[in-house]
């Protein structure tokens, strides 16, 4: 195992290798005793439920305490808990999908569940095994998974809506302790990540095992290093496996520890990341909507205890981190400052919890919540002209350039366009180039919200001649069976240029011929197949080609996956589909098969799980009256393990596509396809050439796999938009014509 650590050099406050965002606010809660939260919840009404204890200080008991506040951190309601008297200390909180809450910690030192309705009212109150509850998951059969520690091992209890046990179970090593902190439900059971203290040899290892869902335990992970490493809160990646966070001892120092592991438990990476103190550890982790990951934690030394944030991208990679000070903000003492417990919120805001000093002397505490805004995001070009940023033009021309660019922040935008890097042309949105000299010539446009600056640049080849335009304008082509093209290349320049045209057709067993000396050719497509044409222009040195790759079919203009040959891990699902070019025909016929067995499917799109390892041919039969074609793929299968060498195997995208869309042009309607490689939240619009949106079709959390949506164009004018697709920091656009 590598290890990577990341020495983190930073003053109280934060560092500035990435832009800030802003702090909304930080708030205590005090209910007339010592109030502690140790987790907080992101409400499907847009609010925050907040759980811990209040501790009274005459006599050191102590309630669940759980308070619910609006996004501005005002308090919708509090209440606090007695089961029997005594102590009983909340850890964690979920909403079920009913719209009720459960929490889950410890009743005078015994296993405890509190469910509540949405206005904080107790329904039941119930405790189990000694031992303390640290996190609760809802099983998508509808119970309840409640993992912590039972005398010193691991425990997991599966209980019903009303409390009632289900089965209960403990795992862990008699001569361990063992502790359970946090867990995800996957494939064929759960995934629970905690840590054990070996007395034996005097360590602490990060501990994860997968059971299925009556308890049974599939497997057990223990993640040894030479540093003593604890896990206290997991979630799911972006991709696949889990990602953990907590602390790691290195030498004298108590790092920040961040962790990723595959689906089986196996370590892919691991980090540390270290801060201007002795001791720092990891308590809360959330994804944000990028993929990016969100750690809460704490740092101390000596009598200075502060709680911290620190944000890395996918990979664990450090972007930023913040250490909040809020002695004077507060007016609190100097100790015992923490966060536990971190979500994302609206607007992928971040929001942590915990528990801060409320008196000179640091005895006494409030509950603790700070929100951020979410990070402040560079501004983005969303259209620009002309659309190609390298293009030949002829001397002596004149072009128009302009960019529309978006803000998230919506801040006051300036504009620098520059000529070969020295020139400036414009201060605007738009500028004009006038080329008079022969060679290379640059155009950027640069955009600064006073904060980031982006910046977009042309490259243009000045020659004496140019191919300006050609038709089709489509380079990648599916066609009909015996279509018959017209194809030609449209050239512009000087008076005293001649230009020469040689047309080299490759057909569908590789043979090349020339076919034509002027500017337009027309070409039979007979027989189906793959053909490539390509249009050489040409005056002395000076060369240009327009190629067309060409795919003929009979009734099929295009399939997906688009790779033929694929890899896959064992017990993958691919979701295999064939595009007729006319979907409304009623002559359609579709079958399916894997290797020589039919499959259900009689429709333009087959399901298929590949359980077994092998290679396995996967045939798609596609029928229009008396024309067919016959789409083929070979899937190779391997087992169901997983290295970092092998994480790219798979033929299929690893981040989000926006496919052409179709048909294009098009007069009332156009189908927009997407492939995601995993489910994320997608925004899909529409602009106008002035850079309005005028549709947003899509603004959701959307389901991996391939995905198409629908614009019905009815009711606008003709003329040219632009689809954007945005998912996470991946953006990707395509231009449609609507015609009349």
């Amino acid at each position: 195992m590598r290890v990577i650590y990341f020495f983190i050099c930073i003053l109280i406050g934060a560092t500035n290798l990435y832009s800030q965002p802003q702090l909304i606010f930080a708030r205590t809660y005090d209910i007339n005793g010592n109030e502690y939260f140790g987790d907080i919840y992101y409400t499907s009404e847009n609010e925050y439920i907040a759980v811990g204890h209040r501790q009274f200080n005459e006599n050191e008991t102590s309630d669940f305490y759980i308070i619910k506040v609006d996004p501005e951190g005002n308090p919708i309601w509090a209440n606090t808990y007695d089961r029997i008297g005594g102590n009983d200390r909340a850890n964690t909180i979920i909403e079920t999908d009913d719209g009720d809450f459960i929490s889950g910690g410890s009743s005078n030192r015994f296993f405890a569940a509190l469910r509540i309705n949405s206005v904080g009212e107790a329904l039941w109150f119930n405790s189990y095994a000694s031992g303390s509850c640290e996190a609760i998951i809802e099983l998508k059969a509808g119970d309840y998974l409640l993992a912590g520690y039972s005398n010193n091992q691991g425990y997991l209890i599966c209980i019903n809506g009303n409390g009632a046990v289900l089965w209960e179970n403990d795992y862990g090593l008699d001569e361990h302790r063992d502790y359970l902190y946090s867990m995800r439900e996957t494939e064929g059971g759960v995934v629970v990540a905690g840590y054990l203290i070996d007395n034996e040899v005097n360590t602490d290892d990060v501990w994860i095992i997968k059971v299925d869902f009556e308890g049974n335990l599939i497997w057990d992970r223990r993640i040894r290093s030479n540093t003593r490493q604890t896990s206290r809160s997991m979630i799911s990646a972006p991709d696949e496996g889990f990602v953990f966070t907590g602390s790691e001892r290195v030498r004298n120092d108590q790092l920040v520890l961040l962790s990723k592991i595959d689906d089986d438990g196996n370590l892919v990476w691991s980090r540390s990341y270290q801060f201007d103190f002795r001791f720092q550890y990891g308590t809360g982790l959330a994804k944000t909507r990028e993929g990016d990951y969100l750690i809460s934690g704490y740092v101390y030394d000596r009598d200075l205890i502060m709680p911290i944030m620190l944000k890395t991208n996918s990979q664990g990679v450090f972007r930023w981190s913040r250490i909040f000070d809020l002695r004077e903000q507060l007016e609190i003492a100097p100790r015992f400052n923490v966060f536990l417990s971190t979500i994302i919120g609206e607007n992928n805001s971040m929001v942590a919890a915990g528990h801060v000093n409320n008196t000179p002397n640091g005895l006494g505490q409030d509950g603790l919540i700070v929100k951020l805004g979410g990070e402040i995001q560079e501004p983005s070009f969303i259209t620009w002209s002309p659309e190609d940023t390298v293009f030949t033009t002829v001397l002596g021309d004149t072009i128009d350039f302009w960019v529309q660019v978006a803000d998230q922040q919506d801040d006051e935008l300036s504009y620098l366009w520059l000529f070969n890097d020295q020139d400036i042309l414009s201060r605007d949105t738009s500028a004009i180039g006038v080329f008079n000299d022969l060679g290379e010539q640059s155009v950027k446009c640069r955009v600064s919200d006073d904060e980031f600056t982006v910046e977009i640049e042309w490259r243009i080849i000045v020659q004496r001649f140019a191919v300006v335009g050609f038709t089709p304008d489509s380079l990648d082509m599916s066609i009909r069976r015996g279509s018959e093209v017209d194809f030609s290349v449209e050239a512009r320049a000087l008076e005293d240029v001649e230009i020469e045209y040689i047309w080299a057709f490759t057909d569908r067993n590789g043979q090349q011929e020339e076919v034509g000396d002027t500017e337009n050719i027309t070409i039979p497509f007979d027989l189906p197949g793959e053909y490539e044409l390509q249009c050489f222009a040409s005056n002395e040195d000076e060369v240009e080609s327009v190629v067309w790759n060409i795919n003929v079919q009979s009734v099929v203009w295009w399939w997906w996956p688009h790779e033929n040959e694929l890899s896959a891990r064992q017990d993958t699902t691919f979701v295999f589909e064939v595009f007729p070019f006319n979907e409304e025909s009623d002559s359609l016929e579709y079958l399916w098969l894997l290797g020589d067995d039919a499959l259900e499917s009689d429709t333009s799109f087959a399901e298929i799980q590949f359980p077994d390892v092998g290679d396995f041919e996967i045939t798609a039969y596609v029928q229009e009256g008396i024309e067919a074609d016959t789409i083929h793929w070979i899937v190779d299968v391997i087992e169901r393990s997983f290295t970092t060498d092998d994480a790219d195997f798979v033929n299929l995208p690893t981040s989000p596509v926006l496919y052409p869309p179709s048909p294009n042009p098009f007069n009332s309607s156009v189908k927009l396809s997407m492939y995601l490689p995993q489910a994320d939240h997608v925004t899909l619009s529409v602009f106008d050439t002035n850079g309005r949106e005028v549709s947003r079709l899509v603004d959701e959390v959307v389901g991996a796999g391939n995905q198409m949506f629908v614009w019905a164009a009815g009711g606008f004018p003709a003329g040219v938009y632009v689809v954007r697709m945005d998912v996470g920091n991946a953006s990707e656009m395509r231009k449609v014509v609507l015609v009349r």
